[in-house]
């Protein structure tokens, strides 16, 4: 199925269920199964074979149990920074030492004074 932006929320999440369920049951696995090897419970692997909504965490979860979460890169690819954002987030480097070591002024230093007092 070819998701666009005009697909339903309930048509993407039953699509979802449905290719979670198909990976369960092609390791032959219950749902209690993968709630035990996910670490979710029962009711939470059927809401998301379902389609209802459940947390990003619990299909994280799920994922890695069915040894799915690669594939979790495809659905938002990283993009590169553009050569503005690249050239903003540039800091200058610091390429040599004060010599001053230690506080601004240098620790070392007698407290400055007013007047001729030294």
């Amino acid at each position: 199925m070819q998701f666009n932006e005009s697909t339903t929320d309930d048509l993407v999440l039953g699509e979802l269920g449905g290719r979670i369920a198909r990976h369960r049951l092609n390791r032959d696995w219950t749902q209690k199964r993968l709630g035990d090897e996910a670490g979710v419970s029962l009711p939470t692997v059927s809401r998301l074979e379902r389609g209802e909504s459940t947390s990003v965490v619990n299909l994280v979860r799920v994922l890695r149990a069915l040894e799915l979460l690669s594939n979790l890169a495809a659905l938002v690819p990283d993009v590169p920074l553009s050569p503005v954002q690249q050239l903003k987030s540039r800091r200058p480097t610091k390429r040599r030492a004060s010599g001053r070591g230690g506080a601004r002024g240098g620790a070392h230093r007698a407290p400055w004074e007013w007047g001729e007092s030294r």
